[in-house]
């Protein structure tokens, strides 16, 4: 049937029973318990859609602060721009948005042009703040297969790996898979299945398998700047870290960013790498 046209209207049912609950607790064996909802979690479109605001290619399109977009255009191997680009976000200081900035369309551009006002606005206290970025889409299928689909099949020679280092690297990774326990629900898979990795599975390679695996096979720089994600996602995802280094880890987040352009071109620094900058907000 394709996305609803009204958000509202889809979310309609839902935001009564909410708002039911908010107001009224839950009843369990003769106990009232006060419920509440401290945030949401969602893909990007989702997103997009449930507050009724600007597409994550938009200009506008970050809902954590009020950067605008660059226009980049594509650029291939014999280094001519061709028809098409994307849009890039490269400022990693722009002014954060608050839930009254939100709530008042400071930024007009960043809400949807229709004008409606989405009910989910009501369910929340802070809306900006409860509408956390997903590490699932944002890190591991997002910049984590963006970063190693570069290694991997770039048509830049500099950053490229050679199929000789692919088919090496291939046999290291089936090699490990006697020694991934039972903790983790897929096994390494080799270069040529790429493509068809799951989340899971890049999460291992991020946080486990990467910094050992490239370690020969990536220059000096790359290898450095993978580093820096590699350990800032290490440290949020433990829970006896994640709080402790958060400030460390978000440091290590920005410089990444900062670093993607130098490395990789403006083109790099697309939606979900510019989130990175906000994963510990």
């Amino acid at each position: 049937p394709g996305k609803p046209k009204d958000v509202n209207q889809f979310l309609s049912s839902f935001w009564k029973d909410i708002m039911d609950l908010k107001s009224r607790g839950l009843t369990f064996m003769g106990t009232r318990v006060a419920v509440s909802v401290t945030g949401m979690s969602c893909d990007a479109p989702a997103t997009t859609f449930l507050l009724n605001i600007a597409t994550h290619n938009a200009y506008y399109g970050c809902r954590k602060c009020t950067t605008k977009g660059s226009w980049v255009r594509n650029v291939y191997k014999d280094l001519a721009p061709k028809r098409g680009g994307r849009v890039t976000y490269p400022d990693i200081d722009a002014i954060l948005r608050t839930d009254c900035s939100f709530r008042n369309r400071s930024q007009i551009q960043h809400h949807d042009k229709n004008g409606i006002r989405s009910i989910i606005e009501d369910i929340f206290y802070d809306i900006v703040k409860a509408v956390v970025i997903d590490p699932m889409h944002c890190v591991y299928i997002g910049v984590h297969k963006k970063l190693v689909g570069i290694w991997f099949n770039d048509p830049f020679d500099n950053v490229r790996m050679s199929a000789e280092q692919l088919s090496k690297i291939s046999m290291f990774r089936e090699w490990l898979c006697q020694y991934v326990p039972s903790d983790f629900v897929r096994k390494p898979r080799s270069v040529k299945d790429f493509p068809r990795w799951k989340a899971t599975e890049h999460r291992l390679d991020l946080n486990y398998l990467g910094p050992i695996v490239y370690k020969f096979y990536l220059n000096q720089k790359c290898y450095d700047h993978f580093i820096l994600l590699h350990v800032a996602i290490r440290l949020l995802s433990n829970k006896d870290f994640c709080h402790k280094y958060a400030n460390y880890a978000n440091d290590l987040l920005r410089l990444f960013v900062r670093a993607s352009s130098k490395i990789y071109g403006d083109k790099f620094v697309s939606f979900n790498v510019h989130c990175l900058i906000h994963l510990v907000e």
